[in-house]
């Protein structure tokens, strides 16, 4: 989303009618990932200050939110919640962004503050804690488990102590868990939460 265009604008008329049609409450806006780790920063987060201040408009005309997910990813452009907190505010359009915290994303950044009052929408995933000697990619990412390195349930925890009271969203990314079976995903994901919120 941060790599704004005119087609991207265009775009995103087009996905927020598809979402006004189905009811929804928000779109996700996923930031570039990809960058050199010699890349300017500041001028990213400026150019996600502009890209937030041109859809602004569109997001007050169809009532919607835009919920901004930064990528934890040394290679992402925006990787930390302070920061889309920074372009949020500089865009004029406060009223219609709140955040992703994704419990992967979280981690990866290094992050350690919460922003339950401006969180829309909460991520869980859990990575198997052990050596990893790399940082953990999207294929690391499993259904909720209680040695996990990510600390899930103590991020989820945090949030809900922060007053919290949103939607928390299993986002697996591992193919372990996308190849399994109905009935098997059913019973992982029921583990899962009778694990996590008990």
């Amino acid at each position: 989303f941060n790599e704004y265009s005119e087609a991207k604008n265009q775009e995103l008329r087009t996905l927020l009618e598809y979402a006004k049609n189905l009811r929804a409450d928000a779109i996700v806006l996923c930031p570039v990932n990809g960058i050199d780790a010699n890349e300017n920063r500041s001028s990213w987060l400026e150019r996600t200050r502009y890209a937030l201040s041109q859809y602004g408009p569109l997001f007050e005309e169809y009532g919607l939110y835009g919920y901004v997910e930064p990528l934890g990813f040394t290679a992402s452009s925006l990787r930390s919640k302070a920061e889309a907190i920074e372009a949020i505010e500089g865009s004029g359009y406060e009223r219609w962004y709140r955040l992703v915290h994704d419990t992967f994303h979280h981690h990866l950044a290094n992050e350690k503050q919460y922003f339950a009052s401006m969180t829309g929408l909460v991520h869980l995933s859990s990575v198997a804690a052990g050596s990893l000697h790399r940082e953990p990619t999207d294929a690391d990412r499993i259904l909720f488990l209680e040695d996990d390195l990510l600390a899930t349930r103590e991020q989820a925890q945090a949030l809900v102590n922060s007053g919290y009271r949103g939607t928390f969203s299993f986002e697996p990314f591992s193919p372990a868990v996308q190849n399994l079976d109905i009935e098997s995903l059913e019973m992982e994901i029921q583990k899962s939460i009778n694990q996590l919120f008990r």
